[in-house]
């Protein structure tokens, strides 16, 4: 990063807007935010940080031999760890930044709070305990997937409401956890496994069913990161359904990222650094054929997909260099959001 690469005559820079990649051209014009419909013309590629940089102004993709006669023969590769050059839309940068952000919290005394509350409505009905904490699991999916900006809080609060329930039984801890993981993968996979998502094509905005498609995922990352989400169904179910053979509409790649980013910081088992870089590659594949290459805004997310899988490659190398501890989760709260009455709006 912050080298400059010509590979065309127009020079092209890399600069950093809150820690994700922000790619402009010198000269040209900035693309609208809207779904191409022809085909694009082809593009000139940029590497990728991670994957290493050329160290000269020779393209990446050139095999040419530079003492070769001018005329020749050259032979181009197509390397899948290289990205397509694009210009990023200022909304939609906008956006990135503004998804990063949420994963600041309510207050943790509000949160503590609400958990103790919900702990409160299990253990005080010991005649019908499974039936609460169906109640209470149920009520937490439906609020952490209701409003993307408060995902994380409400992922914090099931987590404390599973360690107090752990001090007075076990069972009832492991139960609440597992009705809590069915509650969200059954409208996740309501969504991404047994919906054709084909007609959503680009999506520019959402309606109510749209946007909770988006929520979800970012809630099931939340979940990931809090170890509340085993890292075998991250990787059978929520990736496998985002990433690979279903993956054929900008949703798709927008429930990623969402994803991706939730889970990026955890404090449980990563998700594997093979099916990462497997990930990244299947992405990059997707922008080379129908429909994402007729699609610049679906690139635009592969790109910020791949920005964040590279951040978390990179974070999980660190951390097995320090002796292979997860990465802390640090949390900062959000005088915005610790309003009263949040939780009791998000389950209305």
């Amino acid at each position: 990063m912050g080298k400059d690469i010509n590979p065309v005559s127009a020079q092209v820079t890399r600069d950093h807007f809150s820690g994700f990649l922000c790619y402009t051209i010198s000269q040209g014009t900035t693309m609208s935010h809207t779904k191409v419909s022809s085909q694009p013309p082809p593009i000139p590629e940029l590497p990728n940080s991670l994957m290493g940089s050329p160290s000269s102004s020779q393209s990446s993709w050139d095999t040419s031999d530079t003492g070769s006669s001018p005329g020749a023969c050259v032979d181009r590769r197509v390397d899948e760890d290289y990205l397509p050059l694009q210009m990023k839309d200022p909304k939609l940068q906008a956006y990135f930044f503004l998804m990063e952000r949420a994963l600041r919290t309510c207050h943790p005394a509000a949160l503590h709070a609400e958990a103790l509350n919900l702990t409160q409505d299990i253990v005080a009905k010991p005649t019908d305990v499974a039936s609460s904490i169906r109640a209470v699991a149920e009520t937490l999916a439906k609020a952490g997937y209701r409003k993307v900006e408060y995902s994380r809080s409400c992922a914090l609060i099931a987590r404390e409401v599973s360690c107090q329930l752990q001090s007075t039984s076990h069972d009832a801890s492991v139960s609440f956890k597992n009705r809590l993981i069915s509650a969200v993968m059954e409208v996740f996979d309501k969504y991404y496994l047994k919906v054709n998502l084909w007609h959503l094509g680009g999506l520019n905005g959402l309606d109510s069913v749209e946007e909770k498609m988006i929520n979800v995922a970012a809630f099931a990352g939340d979940l990931f990161a809090l170890d509340l989400l085993p890292v075998k169904m991250v990787h059978d179910s929520i990736i496998a359904n985002l990433a690979y053979a279903n993956q054929v509409s900008t949703v798709h790649c927008r429930a990623l990222h969402l994803f991706l980013l939730h889970a990026r910081t955890h404090i449980g088992p990563s998700i594997k650094l093979e099916i990462l870089s497997n990930v990244r590659r299947q992405l990059i594949r997707c922008t080379r054929g129908p429909p994402i290459a007729y699609d610049r805004m679906a690139q635009l997310w592969v790109i910020e997909c791949c920005t964040v899988i590279d951040q978390t490659i990179e974070q999980d190398r660190l951390a097995c260099q320090d002796g292979g501890k997860p990465a802390a989760v640090s949390h900062q709260w959000d005088m915005v959001l610790s309003k009263n009455g949040w939780f009791s709006a998000l389950i209305s």
